[in-house]
């Protein structure tokens, strides 16, 4: 057996081995996207990480007993969150898992981070960051403006009601959510552009930065569905819009970096 057969040999066999080993944190992680459409947003950045592969240039002398190391941890970690039946607490050892896997075959650091993003972000941590006071003031400054328009929407601790149709503003819709997945498009178009430290740096801060207005603008628009009398159309706003076009767009800035890389090669 060859050198490259070998290696093919010990990634596909290490692959096998980290898909069994997660396959229960898997299924866990297959009923939280199909319970909590919010969570969905992380199926976007499989193809942008694909995507970010493809078009990246390998890694120079990788440490793979480090990495090893990293794949052992995280299925150790898999393994006792099993034991223990809190499969849920291991969800992001799937994305560190992939993350590692990824180096181990030669992936740049920077691109590998992207696989990070394929977990959603844990609802504790949503619990822990969401404000309420902040969710409260943007549903009432939603309700004043609409009111001013002649709408009768009323604002009711974190809830938006229009007669009997109500629209409740969940921790995941105070911008929180929208942050963290713009830190992961303004990562992501790093790499595609493979821009240095400081604009990358300038990028995941105004990623952080347009969060809140734009959660903003999207609770404008599910109120204006809502006082329209479409409560599931107000939903859609909160819910897939805001995560569907972003990532629309950073797909469509990937490929025409892409094309215009190809233009300036030839």
């Amino acid at each position: 057996m060859g050198h490259t057969e070998l290696r093919w040999f010990r990634e596909v066999a290490l692959w096998l081995a980290v898909l069994v080993a997660v396959s229960p944190t898997l299924v866990d992680l297959i009923d939280h996207w199909s319970l909590h459409s919010w969570s969905r947003y992380s199926l976007g950045f499989l193809p942008l990480l694909i995507l970010a592969i493809r078009n990246d240039r390998p890694a120079t002398n990788p440490q793979r007993i480090p990495i090893l190391l990293l794949i052992a941890a995280c299925l150790l970690g898999q393994i006792l969150a099993v034991l223990a039946a809190a499969v849920s607490i291991a969800r992001p050892l799937v994305g560190v898992l992939v993350m590692g896997m990824l180096l181990y075959r030669g992936t740049r650091m920077r691109t590998a981070v992207l696989a990070l993003c394929l977990i959603p972000v844990p609802n504790a941590t949503l619990h822990w960051l969401g404000s309420p006071e902040l969710t409260q003031a943007l549903v009432k400054v939603a309700a004043t403006m609409l009111n001013g328009l002649g709408a009768s929407v009323h604002a009711t601790g974190r809830a938006l009601e229009w007669g009997d149709l109500r629209l409740a503003i969940g921790p995941q819709w105070g911008g929180i959510l929208l942050a963290f997945q713009g830190l992961g498009l303004a990562w992501y178009c790093g790499v595609r552009r493979d821009l240095g430290r400081l604009a990358t740096a300038a990028a995941l801060a105004l990623a952080v930065l347009v969060a809140i207005p734009v959660q903003f603008a999207l609770l404008i628009a599910s109120s204006l569905a809502l006082w329209a009398g479409q409560p599931s159309l107000a939903s859609l706003f909160l819910d897939p819009g805001s995560w569907v076009l972003p990532l629309f767009a950073a797909f469509l800035l990937g490929k025409m970096r892409g094309r215009a890389s190809d233009q300036t090669s030839g």
